[in-house]
């Protein structure tokens, strides 16, 4: 059981399907929290060091049409006007240096949603920024030909206050 600080969780109806946040500091004011798509988008207003955040998980299915569908009411959530943090298992391979297979890289139409509308949102990959030319993973399988990475994206602009991330590598919930 977590009880440094709050907690908040969403399992889905498969066993499989399931995101949350803990927070360790108790310091956090959660604002509001809703459950957009069980076990699979779960989004947080909170306040914390006097900065309003909105923050939000997502574990995107392998399906195209669960991806294609999560990831455009993603785009809405993102339109807030104030301090993002997108992260989560997005089971995409947007860049070819995160595909370890023979294959030739091409990218779908589903990687290209998401890569637009972390452009638009001025998001980027913090794996990506602070290890532009490393190809590594967060956690793996070994059946599979992309690299599995917990992805954070963070806006571009800065923030007065400072953001830490402890991030668990590892499976989801």
């Amino acid at each position: 059981m977590w009880n440094t600080g709050h907690s908040i969780i969403s399992i889905g109806e498969d066993s499989s399907d399931g995101v949350g946040f803990f927070f360790k500091n108790t310091h956090v004011n959660i604002i509001k929290k809703t459950d957009i798509i069980p076990g699979r988008l779960l989004l947080v207003d909170c306040h914390y060091g006097g900065q309003k955040f909105r923050l939000i998980n997502v574990y995107i299915a392998p399906e195209r049409t669960r991806k294609m569908q999560l990831l455009k009411k993603m785009r809405h959530l993102l339109e807030c006007g104030f301090n993002t943090v997108l992260c989560g298992d997005f089971n995409m391979v947007t860049e070819e240096n995160d595909r370890i297979a023979n294959t030739t890289f091409k990218e779908s139409r589903e990687d290209k949603l998401l890569t637009q509308i972390c452009n638009d949102a001025s998001l980027r990959d913090l794996y990506r920024i602070l290890n532009p030319q490393t190809t590594h993973f967060t956690r793996n399988a070994p059946y599979q030909t992309g690299l599995k990475r917990f992805q954070v994206f963070l806006p571009l602009c800065s923030w007065t206050g400072i953001l830490m991330i402890n991030l668990p590598f590892r499976s989801p919930i």
